[in-house]
């Protein structure tokens, strides 16, 4: 990731890779991983991603979910996941975090 984005650190209080667990998504491994190093619980969290499989993982955490349409995927799959929030694009979320 680092070498994409070098300045990640500085922006991101934790960065997990899925080298850096033993079981990638949908498997809720990374979440977990994340709110332990972040002392966060999944109740206080929102799994964001603009695919189904986004919204998977965060139910297995224990999270509430956020679909985002970026294109890749349509409302109907978000809603058929079972998507708390869906948005029709990721700046949509400064709303709801004020």
């Amino acid at each position: 990731m680092k070498i994409v984005f070098p300045e990640i650190l500085s922006y991101c209080p934790i960065v997990i890779c899925r080298d850096d667990v033993n079981h990638v998504k949908p498997h809720p491994e990374h979440i977990r991983l994340a709110l332990t190093r972040l002392g966060s619980s999944a109740s206080d969290t929102l799994m964001i991603g603009d695919h189904p499989i986004d919204i998977k993982t965060g139910h297995d955490a224990g999270t509430k979910t956020c679909g985002v349409l970026t294109g890749r995927c349509m409302e109907i799959d978000f809603i058929e996941a079972g998507a708390d929030i869906i948005l029709p694009q990721a700046a949509d979320l400064l709303r709801i975090i004020k």
